[in-house]
This record gives structure tokens, sequence and C-alpha cells, in this order.
């Protein structure tokens, strides 16, 4: 059997992809600005960890291609709808229109589109790119070990 058929036939395991979505709503929900203190600091730690622990032992590893298109159809196209739909029915937008707090609005649009009103979003999609490019260098054969970190240290640097 080869792997593109095994990994065909395995089957999902439920209850694992629903601790994954719940730790990843709870992740969101920290992100939030009227979150209590104390969950943030007492149980946000947790669910992270909690949450990278189930991604990871569910990673599988795909091609590039494959996994560009799985972070542009999982991540950065959600994200970009997320954005449209809070400059679009955002009601502090609304407030300001009707105001004639037009600066409000343009700010709002400009603080979306560079992130910092998600900023935990294009985070882990730059994450992400930079595990796929340093996940195919490893596997680069004649590479040795020095080429290696200068490889990895370089990227670190470049996002820096």
């Amino acid at each position: 059997m080869s792997k593109k058929d095994f990994l065909l036939n395995t089957k999902r395991i439920e209850w694992l992809d629903y601790s994954r979505g719940i730790c990843a709503f709870c992740v969101l929900i920290a992100h939030n600005e009227s979150t209590p203190k104390l969950y943030i600091s007492m149980i946000s730690p947790f669910v992270l960890m909690l949450f990278f622990f189930i991604s990871g032992y569910l990673y599988k590893d795909y091609s590039v291609s494959e996994s560009l298109k799985r972070l542009l159809n999982g991540l950065l196209l959600p994200y970009l709808a997320l954005n449209f739909i809070q400059i679009a029915l955002g009601f502090d937008n609304y407030n300001a229109i009707i105001n004639g707090n037009y600066n409000f609005v343009i700010n709002k649009f400009i603080n979306v589109f560079l992130g910092k009103e998600m900023w935990f979003i294009p985070c882990l999609i730059f994450v992400q790119i930079y595990y796929i490019i340093i996940s195919k260098l490893l596997k680069i054969k004649g590479l040795n070990k020095i080429k290696y970190m200068n490889l990895v240290i370089g990227i670190v640097f470049l996002f820096i």
C-alpha cells in the first residue's frame, strides 16, 4: 500500500478534531479584549499548549504546493473574509459614519488589513510559511549540518 493510499484510507479521530477545534476557539476567546484576566492567565496557556500538541500530532507532511494551497484555503482566505466582515458589519463603523467621523473608519480599515486587529493570524500564516521552507530545506540531501544551520539562521533573521 502506498503512502497516498494509506492517507486516503485512514480515518480521522473525531474526538481529537473536536478537541482541537474547541482549543482553537478558546485561544480566540483569550485574544478578545473583554476576556477576564483570570482566564487569560490560568486557562489560556494550557489550552494553547494543548492546541499546538494536538495540531502537531495530527500533522501530515505535504508537498510545498499542497502546503501552500492548504495555507491559502485554511488561513489566508478565511482571514481576508473575516476582515471584510469586520469592516462591513462593524457597528462602530456605522456609528462613526453617522457621526461624520470618517477618519475612524479609514483607520479601522487600515488597521484591519495591516493585521493590527487580529495580529495572531498573520503571525500564524508567516510561521507556517517559514515552517514549510525550513522543513523542505531539511530534506535536501547533500547539505551538511553547518549549511543547514546557516540556512535556518538566515531564514530566522529574514523574519526579524
